[in-house]
């Protein structure tokens, strides 16, 4: 996922004009470090990986402690996939989700240039839409009063700030990306862990 938006974000003009330059040795290649389009990233994805470290930890010991409360070999599949997979998974699609939201927010034209293109280069996508479009006029019909309503509350909202940031040039709003994506998951991880542990200690 950086890695897509990193080519995103490029394909939009960001570049990084002064990459750190670095020397192998005599005779061998140098290797350009880019702060925007190495570090930046691999800091994100850093931070995302402790997260879920942090919220597997979590995970486990409640775990734990919900298999003593029950007989021995009474654990469930699904138990055993929350307890191994869940803080992982949730991690991914909490990032995921914030990733999208952002990237929406900031750069709605590369959506929309990324589903063009997907429409125009994909055969089985064009016959999916043709498809779903009887589908699609029927919610329409029945919900476009509500939907219109909602889109113009939501957007009365976020008008503003979307505007100041669709006016930024594509370094800051890569940087603001980079940032949230990195700062939503931790908070809520953080929160979320604090708050049962709160509720343990009064149970």
């Amino acid at each position: 996922m950086e890695y897509a938006s990193v080519i995103s974000f490029v394909s939009e003009g960001l570049f990084d004009p002064s990459p750190l330059k670095i020397s192998l040795g005599e005779g061998l290649p140098q290797i350009y470090l880019s702060i925007f389009l190495h570090l930046i990233p691999l800091n994100v994805a850093i931070i995302i990986f402790f997260n879920i470290i942090y919220f597997e930890k979590y995970l486990s010991a409640m775990s734990r402690k919900r298999i003593m409360q029950v007989k021995a070999g009474g654990k469930t599949l699904l138990e055993t996939f929350q307890s191994a997979y869940g803080g992982s998974l949730s991690i991914i699609l909490l990032f995921a989700f914030s990733s999208l939201i952002t990237f929406i927010l900031i750069c709605p034209s590369i959506l929309h240039k990324f589903a063009v293109n997907l429409y125009w280069s994909n055969v089985l996508f064009k016959g999916v839409i043709g498809w779903t479009r009887q589908i699609n006029s029927l919610l329409i019909s029945i919900l476009s009063s509500l939907a219109i309503s909602f889109r113009n509350n939501l957007w009365g909202l976020i008008k503003p700030f979307s505007e100041m940031l669709l006016n930024l040039e594509v370094s800051w709003k890569y940087l603001i990306y980079q940032n949230i994506i990195a700062w939503v998951p931790s908070i809520i991880v953080l929160a979320y862990v604090k708050l049962g542990e709160r509720r343990k200690k009064t149970a």
